[in-house]
């Protein structure tokens, strides 16, 4: 959106730095940042920043499941999701690895991700294409359990 090392942007932050930049808790210039996107975002009933796109994703997961009351999380064959166990899976196998088109083998990222951490996580029987997990759609998107 802005470009990289945009020199408006990096005079604005230089003096950031010393105020600090990573807190466990909402600084008073991030609660005015959210208020200022919060009208933008007319469907954002909250936001919430994050360090990373794998500390981001990881919030979108948890917070998707304790909505949904689900374990379950979709996951697209091939692709980088971040680096949470729950979807360090199937992430770039080779092509022994990952198995047949039709139902791919789910394989660890790397060693160290235990199976369990990855199992409530949907990978193969659906690939990249919604058409091929017309059979999963309904335990996809069904309503959240009562």
């Amino acid at each position: 959106m802005i470009g990289h090392a945009n020199p408006a942007i990096g005079a604005a932050g230089s003096d950031v730095p010393a105020s600090g930049t990573m807190f466990g808790a909402g600084t008073v210039p991030e609660i005015e940042l959210a208020e200022t996107m919060r009208p933008m975002i007319p469907c954002a009933d909250l936001v919430r920043f994050a360090n990373s796109g794998s500390e981001a994703i990881q919030g979108a997961v948890r917070a998707a499941r304790g909505f949904t009351g689900r374990d379950k999380v979709l996951k697209f064959e091939g692709h980088h999701h971040g680096w949470a166990d729950p979807l360090a899976v199937s992430n770039r196998p080779t092509a022994a690895e990952a198995g047949p088109y039709a139902r791919p083998h789910a394989h660890p990222y790397s060693p160290g991700v235990p199976a369990p951490a990855w199992s409530p996580t949907w990978w193969s029987g659906c690939g990249t294409t919604p058409r091929r997990c017309a059979g999963s759609w309904t335990r996809i998107v069904a309503n959240r359990p009562r």
